[in-house]
């Protein structure tokens, strides 16, 4: 069975405007998994389209500050992503 990412929790960036993807930098079964401890990767993201998944986030108030290699830092924060019908 291929992987799905309906219901997974992920981090991905608040302001994310890439138009096709959802550009995940970690991704967990429980939301609890993901944490502001979370602040630095040097990974490229995982990808997910956005026809076929809908992301809400988790908690409007929470977002934390999180370095990428080779880039500047940017707010990031925990999403459930739900397939589109």
């Amino acid at each position: 069975m291929p992987f799905s990412w309906d219901d997974r929790y992920v981090l991905r960036r608040v302001d994310d405007n890439d138009p096709r993807h959802h550009r995940i930098y970690k991704h967990s079964a429980v939301a609890g998994a993901i944490t502001d401890a979370d602040n630095h990767f040097s990974h490229a993201p995982d990808l997910a389209a956005k026809r076929r998944y809908d992301a809400r986030r988790i908690d409007p108030a929470s977002a934390w500050a999180v370095s990428l290699s080779g880039n500047p830092t940017v707010m990031m924060a925990v999403f459930v992503l739900r397939r589109l019908p």
